[in-house]
């Protein structure tokens, strides 16, 4: 998909009605974007294989969205051993408060808690190609990465 916005827009009359509009568009970038999801449940500590296909190869890092969903309160980690073992922590989560990560940074939970405090201040990020990571907790987490995409000749 492309983000665009209106930036001259024409009216265009006959005999006093519009008849129809001529529109122009800007794009935010000079590339597209296509969005993946990745859903895995985790109980304990799972390891999983995220590629970072992104076609940007000057952006060093993709920080995907994350949502997840625990089952029991405790510590939720994700650790990239791709990325000389960076991990993200939060800690003291609590069984059904859902967790929202947007991939510009945000956290939210579903009871307004206020996680920063138990937060390591790191978030997951993917370098380019396979990341190997090591996922904590008891839940189920659903990744979603906005990956730029190359159009064109």
């Amino acid at each position: 998909y492309f983000n665009v916005i209106p930036t001259n827009i024409q009216r265009h009359k006959h005999n006093g009605n519009v008849i129809g509009w001529t529109v122009e568009f800007t794009c935010d970038s000079p590339f597209a974007w296509e969005v993946e999801e990745k859903s895995v449940s985790v109980s304990g500590t799972i390891n999983l294989v995220l590629d970072n296909t992104s076609d940007d190869a000057t952006t060093k890092y993709i920080f995907p969205a994350i949502h997840y969903s625990p089952t029991s309160n405790g510590t939720f980690s994700i650790v990239n051993k791709s990325d000389n073992n960076y991990t993200m922590q939060i800690d003291n989560m609590r069984q059904n408060d859902d967790l929202y990560i947007t991939d510009v940074g945000v956290i939210t939970t579903a009871s307004n808690l206020n996680v920063y405090n138990d937060f390591n201040k790191h978030f997951l990020r993917l370098i380019h190609g396979s990341n190997s990571l090591s996922i904590k907790g008891n839940g189920t987490i659903v990744f979603t990465m906005i990956y730029p995409r190359k159009v064109g000749m």
